[in-house]
């Protein structure tokens, strides 16, 4: 009898071990689960869409309307620069300039962490453009989206450099460091999201003249990524402060498409009544309107958020026919603008 209780208990606490070990197991694999390239997707043919606002120096709105802006995965695979996996990407996100586009290299690493070529183009999407034109990139792969680290702040870029300002020589000094912040609860004008990813860019600029401290400034841009999607948000407030006059930028999602997704993706239109036919199109694309027939805004951007297209609805039909015979082949975005002030977006393709 003592013995099949000793069998009994060593039973039990073999069991508990094993629980105990299990539950260890899944716990670290859970902090492990989500890495950066789950976060920040790279796959060839994939498309956010964006809202941009933008500040002046002062806060006051640069423009009466939000601009529109994209960012689309040209290539993935790379080899660029003694480094693989890395993907080609166009960005028109550029602070209160949405007609610029700027091509970008990310690179993922066996952690699955996120680089960033540290080139004017990648400096000139968050350093304001008296500082971006005044330094030297390191032209160089950087750290840029880093989850393996946990909460712990890590090292992105160090700058160091002789300017001129209004005739005197300064001397810069800026240091980039990147944090991530934890998981919250983001709506985006695309949706709604339990578990966005928030990350702390801060770029801290020191400048000094005949040795002296004439610039002692930290900013810093907040991110917010979601699996499998990307950014979905990030806000940059506006400084003036003596030598840092920077523009505040806001960017909030509207849309995003993998590679796969059908060229009729419409999941973010609340009403029925807006869509577009046929799609693809070759020279006329017909714009359904239903109830917002009556003085609405159409205007059309291509893949890099260029506006090719801007006309109003007479408010005597349903439907609009809009002439693409001009527009080269690919992909495009209808906005759709009712005279309450909402914007719906659909996605079209031109193909010949």
């Amino acid at each position: 009898m003592r013995r099949s209780k000793n069998v009994e208990i060593v039973a039990v606490l073999i069991f508990i071990f094993l629980s105990l070990a299990g539950s260890r197991e899944s716990s670290a694999q859970s902090n492990v689960a989500v890495r950066a390239s789950d976060i920040f997707p790279l796959h060839s043919g994939q498309l956010t869409t964006y809202h941009l606002y933008s500040t002046d120096t002062s806060g006051n709105p640069l423009m009466a309307t939000e601009a529109f802006a994209a960012v689309r995965v040209e290539a993935s695979s790379m080899f660029f620069d003694g480094s693989q996996n890395v993907s080609l990407v166009s960005d028109s996100t550029v602070q209160h300039n949405s007609d610029q586009v700027n091509e970008v290299h990310y690179a993922t690493d066996a952690l699955g962490d996120i680089h960033a070529y540290a080139d004017a183009n990648f400096m000139s999407l968050f350093a304001p453009a008296s500082l971006s034109k005044s330094l030297t990139p390191p032209d160089s792969f950087i750290n840029y989206f880093v989850l393996s680290q946990g909460g712990t702040p890590y090292h992105m870029l160090s700058l160091k450099q002789d300017v001129t300002y209004q005739t005197l020589p300064v001397v810069i000094r800026v240091e980039l460091t990147g944090q991530f912040r934890g998981v919250e609860k983001l709506s985006v004008p695309a949706g709604s999201y339990d578990s966005a990813f928030h990350f702390t860019i801060t770029a801290n600029a020191k400048g000094s003249l005949n040795g002296a401290s004439i610039l002692d400034q930290a900013t810093a841009e907040e991110i917010w990524l979601v699996r499998g999607v990307g950014i979905v948000k990030s806000n940059m407030p506006s400084v003036n402060k003596g030598l840092v006059q920077i523009y505040g930028a806001d960017r909030e999602m509207t849309g995003h498409w993998n590679a796969t997704a059908p060229a009729a993706v419409s999941e973010h239109l609340s009403e029925a009544s807006i869509g577009v036919y046929p799609n693809p199109t070759s020279n006329v694309a017909t714009i359904t309107l239903g109830e917002h027939a009556s003085s609405s805004q159409i205007l059309l951007f291509n893949a890099c958020g260029m506006q090719v297209a801007n006309v109003s609805t007479n408010g005597h039909t349903n439907e609009f026919q809009l002439n693409t015979r001009a527009l080269p082949s690919g992909d495009y975005f209808v906005s759709v603008r009712a005279n309450g002030g909402s914007s719906k977006l659909l996605r079209l393709e031109i193909s010949r």
